[in-house]
Formats: C-alpha cells, sequence, structure tokens
C-alpha cells in the first residue's frame, strides 16, 4: 500500500508513525521545508520524498493524508481526488465554503471517498475539559 502524506509537521508525522506501525505501506512525503522533511524522514523508517506533487502523484497511490497548512488543502485534497485517490484532510477542509462544495462535488462526481478528520474529537485531553 502506498501512501501520500502532505505536510511533516505534527499532524503528518502522526499520521504517518501510526501507519508506519500498524500496516505494511510505503509512505511519500510531500513538505517543502527540509529541515521538516528531515526530521520526518528521520522518524518514519522507510518513508521516501517526493520533490512536488506531480512526482509523488505519479508514482500511484492508494490514499493520501492532506496535513499541511489549511491554506493549501484544497489544491493538495483535488490534485489527489482528480488522480482518484482517496483522501484524508485534516481539519479545516479549505477556507471557504465554495471550495468545500467544489471538492464534495468533485468527491460525489468521481466517486472518491474523502474525509475530515477532527482528531481532537477523540482526544482524551478535550472530553476530559468537556466534562
Amino acid at each position: 500500500m502506498r501512501i501520500l502524506v502532505f505536510g511533516g509537521g505534527r499532524m503528518g508525522l502522526a499520521r504517518a508513525s501510526h501507519l508506519a506501525n500498524c500496516l505494511e505501506c510505503a509512505i511519500t512525503l510531500i513538505e517543502p521545508q527540509d529541515q521538516t522533511a528531515k526530521t520526518f524522514l528521520e522518524q518514519v523508517p522507510g518513508a521516501i520524498r517526493a520533490e512536488n506533487i506531480q512526482e509523488a502523484i505519479e508514482c500511484g497511490a492508494d490514499g493520501a493524508f492532506i496535513c499541511t497548512p489549511p491554506r493549501s488543502h484544497y489544491y493538495f485534497a483535488r490534485a489527489c481526488l482528480e488522480a482518484r485517490i482517496p483522501t484524508l484532510i485534516e481539519k479545516p477542509s479549505t477556507l471557504t465554503l465554495s471550495e468545500a462544495q467544489g471538492l464534495v462535488s468533485l468527491r460525489h462526481g468521481l466517486g472518491v471517498p474523502a474525509f475530515v478528520g477532527y482528531h481532537n474529537r477523540a482526544s482524551t485531553s478535550v472530553s476530559f475539559l468537556k466534562h
């Protein structure tokens, strides 16, 4: 299984580390910052870094995690969906309602699974604070 991880920061690293520990998969990182990429690759054994989104998508993928700053979510999610790659987008999915509606329409039109990750809903710290 080949998984694309867009963004090597905290959430990208968490998603990739979990995958690397649970599944046998090849992880490809898309991260423009060299130091962030270096740290990610040191902590996720076997992961490789793609130079750009086109290179990553051309390698083929079974899934993608969009863990970048929100301003880039729409661009990366659209590219993944157009390539028919099932995609999880960290919240917020987009910065505008029209972008979100565009992704929903694209997802339905192509029949590609897409999800938004609300990681704090499962956080024990958040649950504790709510009660």
